[in-house]
């Protein structure tokens, strides 16, 4: 039953998927949200009860709602959990990840009951004003009250800033925010808690070709390759020293998930909104990924005492917009997945997501140098390799430098500034591998230097320098287009080539003339 609420009143919600479903819990029933790590088995007769998550040192029982309800539960890619709170003690929730924290009046909440009497698993449903969908309100006293449900007592009670009723949705305003606090070196920040699906410690960062700018290479967590991005310096707070990368926390963006490198994650909180300060945006290095300060004083006693003395204030870090960033994005839509060996060209050689559309009208371009600067269509790369001196296994002829074997594939390499009858660059750590697929082959295509990920701004169709030589290779090589990339006042064009076109033509050529 929903208790008893004035009409105006407004109902502070906190929204995760599980596979197509939207749902929703109480602020006051909302602790955290963990990676879904190895789950030790617990001996439980209810089989929705899927293991146990160790939660600094307690176990706590994760449930997956889908056997619970009788659905198909497939495995999940990059699963979180949501840990929930009722009557002094703690469960987790298997979720796909979290959608934010909404507020939404009680007059808009449909009632639901069940059909024998008893408290209904979804309480009621409701329509998010910010996103227009559909989501149901899940009801922690009937979710503890279910058979052969587990359940482990709160091992931070103190935690707790409200009283759970048995009618179970909320009084808290939606005011009352999940706040994770961080370091990045000596800058302490805070962001919205439902904005970050995982936290992640130790995290091993691989080398990597998209490792420039703000990215430090990629973590792989949950069997993705996801960017890691060192998370001081897309702030704008300049670049963080080695050793204050000590962690990481994994964020979710319509195009893929992204990794942020920082130093520690300190604690996760409920603030009011009325809590955080404003601050002028002239004083902030990037403006539009800040909101705001949280002043130590607003914190509870046990949290400052947990903090560092010379923490004063965290800076709080707007989870939406850098989720919708632009370099986030792009860097977001390169996850790819450990490629299952014999699974499919799909699951073997792809990486970048499908999803390369952006919130502009523009498309995602890998952009390099070749002469000068280059770009070519993100979605025609399925996958970026380093170059290495062993690739070579046999005498260099014209373009072609060797044969690359990756994951049980032969990918040959063709030398792109050879093919444009450029010198062929130096063998060093800056010489990377653009892997295209055309009719079911994968071909590399060498670079000299990686330059970044941007989105196209205008792609007007012009045709440059077409020559007189009517073979399909030729023709490649020659038509260009050119596109408009970069921010609005610091704008370049650059010559476009279609990788994919070039790479059609090399497989049309006859046997006899493998080589260029």
């Amino acid at each position: 039953m929903l208790p008893q609420v004035s009409d105006g009143e407004v109902l502070g919600l906190g929204g995760f998927r599980l596979d197509d479903m939207e749902l929703a819990l109480p602020l006051a029933s909302l602790r955290e949200v963990q990676p879904c790590a190895q789950l030790s088995p617990l001996p439980c007769p209810n089989k929705a009860v899927v293991g146990g998550l160790n939660l600094r040192g307690v176990v706590v029982p994760v449930l997956d709602l889908r056997l619970l309800l009788g659905r198909p539960a497939p495995s999940l890619t990059l699963p979180c959990v949501v840990i929930m709170v009722h009557d002094g003690h703690v469960l987790g929730l298997l979720s796909t990840g979290v959608s934010g924290v909404f507020e939404v009046p009680s007059s808009a909440v449909k009632p639901m009951s069940s059909c024998e009497g008893g408290a209904a698993l979804c309480q009621g449903t409701v329509v998010r004003l910010d996103t227009g969908t559909s989501v149901g309100l899940i009801s922690a006293h009937a979710l503890f009250g279910a058979p052969e449900i587990p359940r482990t007592l709160d091992p931070e009670p103190e935690r707790n800033q409200s009283s759970e009723e048995p009618g179970d949705v909320s009084e808290v305003s939606a005011t009352h925010l999940p706040v994770m606090l961080m370091r990045c070196g000596k800058v302490a920040l805070s962001i919205d808690a439902m904005a970050v699906s995982a936290t992640l410690l130790s995290p091993h960062v691989q080398t990597s070709p998209l490792a420039m700018g703000h990215c430090r290479g990629v973590i792989e967590h949950a069997g993705m390759l996801l960017p890691a991005l060192d998370f001081q310096s897309l702030l704008g707070l300049g670049p963080a020293q080695p050793h204050d990368l000590a962690q990481a926390f994994v964020m979710n963006t319509p195009d893929g998930s992204i990794a942020f490198l920082i130093t520690e994650v300190m604690d996760v909180v409920r603030c009011r909104e009325a809590d955080f300060l404003p601050v002028p945006s002239f004083a902030l290095p990037h403006p539009t990924l800040f909101s705001g300060t949280l002043p130590r004083a607003a914190l509870a006693d046990d949290i400052v005492q947990r903090s560092r003395a010379s923490i004063t204030q965290f800076l709080r870090v707007d989870g939406q917009a850098l989720q919708q960033d632009r370099d986030v994005r792009n860097l977001a839509s390169t996850v790819r997945q450990r490629g299952a060996q014999g699974a499919g060209l799909q699951a073997d050689a792809r990486s970048f997501v499908a999803s390369t559309q952006s919130i502009h009208a523009g498309r995602s371009v890998l952009t390099f140098m070749l002469g000068g600067e280059t770009a070519t269509p993100l979605e025609q790369v399925q996958e970026i390799l380093p170059y290495s001196n062993d690739i070579s296994i046999f005498d260099t002829r014209g373009s072609l430098l060797g044969i690359l074997v990756n994951r049980g594939r032969s990918i040959p390499v063709m030398c792109l500034s050879g093919l444009f009858g450029l010198p062929a660059p130096e063998v060093s750590p800056a010489v990377t591998v653009l892997v295209v697929e055309s009719k079911g082959v994968l071909i590399g295509f060498a670079v000299p230097v990686l330059k970044s990920i941007e989105l196209t701004q205008w792609e007007p169709s012009l045709s440059l320098g077409a020559g007189t030589d009517s073979s399909d290779l030729a023709q490649a090589l020659k038509s260009k287009t050119l596109v408009k990339v970069g921010e609005e006042h610091v704008c370049r064009m650059l010559p476009l080539i279609d990788l994919a076109s070039i790479a059609l033509a090399l497989q049309n050529q006859e046997e006899d003339c493998p080589c260029v």
